[in-house]
């Protein structure tokens, strides 16, 4: 099972895909607000396209519609000595945007 992911900016235009990265964490709730996270390599073209204020949608391989939409909330940037060396990673992640729907 494959998933797309697409980046908007704070206008909700879209503005790439983040078709690489390290892991993506989705928690998807029935009529509640799901959460998402994911962690790419920094500096990469993907790290570029993250800006707080955008968001994702992200997409299961065979739906049409998103299956979590969401805005970009958090951001850490970190290193460690065995993994993520050299300019490290990036974690960013937030809240779906279904909140609004279920609130």
């Amino acid at each position: 099972m494959g998933y797309r992911v697409e980046v908007r900016d704070a206008a909700l235009n879209r503005i790439g895909i983040i078709d690489t990265w390290i892991s993506m964490d989705l928690v998807i709730r029935y009529c509640q607000q799901g959460t998402w996270q994911m962690l790419v390599a920094a500096g990469t073209p993907q790290a570029e396209l993250l800006q707080k204020g955008g968001g994702v949608a992200i997409y299961q391989e065979g739906v049409e519609l998103p299956i979590l939409t969401g805005q970009i909330e958090s951001f850490q940037h970190y290193w460690t000595s065995s993994q993520h060396t050299s300019l490290g990673s990036l974690y960013f992640g937030g809240k779906c945007d279904n909140k609004i729907a279920y609130n």
